[in-house]
């Protein structure tokens, strides 16, 4: 019989973490404890039927000084972060909650022998200012300018902790295993951020999202149940024997299979199940681009009396309306036994019937 253990999640209120923690009840059967570490109390928002107990620690992972959570577990899915991308980015929690939290956790996970991590990274770690047209791990490096020096450059700095500590020894006589995911940006349940943005502008402009640029640029989106069911996997797979050899130290391009499209493609079933539609006219992104960028300028002349969030940034206007970055998976694919649980139609079936009922404020 295969060993039984806890296991522990970080973040696992996010979005993200909800779906991972249904899929540790669902189909993680070696699992026999979920103990999830987050900074506000774990509650369950999607429906499955728990089959082990959950526990939930409430601590800041940037100031972690009680690791006794951490006694007994096997394996660490680590997603928590912050994600600071607007106007003005709070660099300093980012280096404290992703870089520094980052090691707390690899500490801890030493200290009480913890045998392997899964680490929540982002294709962010390599988008700089050009294209990445079906990126994959070997091809794609990290540029010298990333499009979120703050975000990208922390999980960037995160992730490199994770993957050099493969290989410690732990005083069981074994040596610690760490892979690292890099999803695309996701959609779907308890999704609060990407799509719910978008729902919010239209609502606010009375139903009608403005289309701006041409539309030429393309964006991988995933589901975040796949995402969810590739910590599974790789967590599956990292503790068989030939996890040990041949993943361990290794990170990971997550997508599935909902084919590359432009923001207004991807969005469009969203904005048909709200009633809401795109614009028939486009405006130029040179013309948007500036007006932010001025906006923006303004703001940093008032940010000594008052700083105003306008909630985006020009630099991740150009991300979004003007740079094609697609990846592949491929590598998870064929390493982690990867291959997606839902298609893209199921995914935008389930993404949607949450999407329709959501309260846009």
């Amino acid at each position: 019989m295969a060993e039984a253990y806890p296991v522990l999640v970080t973040g696992g209120t996010g979005c993200l973490g909800q779906h991972l923690i249904k899929f540790l009840h669902t189909h993680a059967l070696h699992v026999t404890e979920i103990r999830v570490l987050d900074m506000a109390p774990f509650s369950k928002k999607l429906e499955y039927e728990e089959r082990v107990p959950v526990t939930s620690i409430t601590a800041d992972i940037g100031d972690l000084t009680d690791t006794s959570s951490f006694q007994g577990v096997k394996t660490v899915f680590h997603l928590a972060s912050i994600i600071s991308v607007n106007n003005f980015p709070d660099i300093e929690k980012m280096e404290r909650v992703n870089v520094k939290g980052t090691k707390n956790i690899l500490e801890a996970c030493l200290q009480a022998g913890v045998e392997r991590i899964v680490n929540c990274s982002t294709v962010d770690v390599v988008c700089g200012f050009n294209n990445i047209v079906d990126g994959e791990e070997d091809t794609t490096r990290t540029p010298g300018r990333l499009i979120y020096e703050g975000y990208g450059g922390t999980k960037l700095r995160a992730e490199e902790a994770v993957l050099n500590s493969s290989g410690q020894p732990l005083q069981s006589g074994l040596r610690f295993q760490t892979v690292s995911l890099r999803p695309t940006v996701f959609f779907g349940e308890l999704d609060s951020h990407y799509i719910p943005s978008v729902l919010k502008m239209a609502h606010r402009n009375g139903g009608v999202l403005v289309q701006i640029g041409n539309g030429s640029s393309l964006y991988q989106h995933t589901y975040v149940g796949n995402v969810a069911w590739a910590f599974i996997c790789a967590e599956r797979t990292l503790r068989s024997a030939a996890g040990e050899e041949s993943i361990s130290g290794q990170a990971y391009f997550i997508t599935d299979d909902c084919p590359p499209c432009s923001v207004s493609e991807q969005v469009l079933p969203f904005l048909r199940g709200r009633g809401f539609r795109l614009s028939t006219y486009r405006i130029p992104f040179s013309i948007v681009y500036s007006a932010v960028r001025f906006t923006e300028c303004l703001l940093w002349l008032l940010s000594p009396i008052t700083k105003i969030d306008l909630g985006f940034s020009a630099i991740s206007l150009w991300y979004s309306i003007n740079t094609t970055l697609t990846f592949k998976s491929k590598k998870a694919r064929l390493e982690l036994d990867y291959s997606p649980l839902f298609t893209p139609e199921e995914s935008t079936v389930q993404a949607n019937d949450y999407y329709s009922k959501l309260t846009l404020t």
